[in-house]
């Protein structure tokens, strides 16, 4: 909408459309789009404009917050959404994504994303099909769906309880929650199958935050896991320094190694065990741009 720039500022030339706040869930990534957006309507309306017609001291500061190097405040995001010619709603979910930004606890950021789901439906979230996310709900909905594929599986949401070590009406749930959504299916005899071999979720700003929990989640099942025999699990690690231009090569690497483990165990049979498999690539080091240059004037 038009609106949503600033008043003062004409649109010229070819500017395409205006980035829309409720299309970003990073209010860093939206805050860089839309002052580029500004600068293609006309070059008067800098980064140093903004920062200046939002009240920051200094124009570096703004693009610091930008970078990733300096958090927003609550205060200065209501002066940034003024700046910006944001009504009272995209004020608000511009609030709401900064909060959930800067929130550590796994319980809160969950309530965040619910809020954000409900209230802003129309949004980034519209876009998104509910399926696409649904076996990530809990560890145990993957495992649920693998486990009938292990031998005398049974459909008894207890005998599926006591295999993985979960209460009876959590085992029931997700089999209710599997075939509603379609990853499991019942025969005609009662069992339970899976509807197709993998499942992956879509590429989008919103799943990796959504993710986020039941990776955590995961993880704690893994620290568990050490104390189990050697002869069934498998922890190893690697620490290398590389330069950061190498990173996405290593986790396309990273990527076609889970698929290369997906395709060998599809093609068995006689499974007896549901494993999981995880790899976690992140940075040791902290780092800062030693260029503090304000190049969005």
């Amino acid at each position: 909408m038009e609106q949503a720039r600033p008043e003062d500022a004409p649109a010229k030339g070819k500017a395409e459309k205006v980035p829309a706040i409720l299309d970003y869930v990073d209010y860093r990534l939206f805050l860089k789009d839309r002052l580029e957006h500004l600068a293609l309507l006309d070059r008067k309306y800098s980064q140093r404009w903004v920062a200046r017609r939002a009240g920051f001291k200094s124009p570096q500061l703004l693009s610091m917050i930008i970078q990733g190097h300096r958090n927003l405040t609550r205060e200065k995001a209501v002066d940034l959404a003024r700046a910006l010619k944001l009504d009272e709603r995209e004020a608000e979910y511009f609030l709401l994504i900064l909060e959930l930004a800067e929130c550590t606890s796994r319980e809160a950021r969950a309530a965040l994303l619910e809020k954000i789901q409900t209230v802003f439906r129309d949004g980034l979230f519209a876009a998104i099909p509910d399926d696409g996310i649904e076996i990530f709900r809990d560890w145990y909905y993957p495992a649920v769906r693998e486990i009938v594929a292990t031998e005398g599986a049974r459909p008894d949401p207890s005998w599926i309880a006591a295999r993985l070590g979960i209460a009876d009406a959590e085992a029931a749930a997700a089999i209710e929650t599997l075939v509603a959504k379609g990853y499991l299916k019942r025969e005609d005899d009662g069992r339970l199958v899976r509807a197709q071999p993998s499942v992956r979720t879509a590429r989008n700003k919103i799943y990796p935050i959504m993710l986020a929990s039941y990776h955590v989640k995961v993880l704690n099942r893994a620290v568990a896991g050490i104390g189990l025999p050697r002869d069934r699990r498998h922890f190893e690690g690697l620490t290398f320094a590389i330069p950061r231009r190498l990173m996405p090569q290593v986790k396309d690497a990273i990527g076609r190694f889970f698929r290369e483990v997906d395709a060998m165990v599809e093609g068995q049979s006689g499974r007896e065990e549901v494993c999981q498999l995880h790899v976690e690539l992140f940075p040791l080091t902290s780092w800062q741009d030693v260029s503090t240059d304000d190049k969005g004037d």
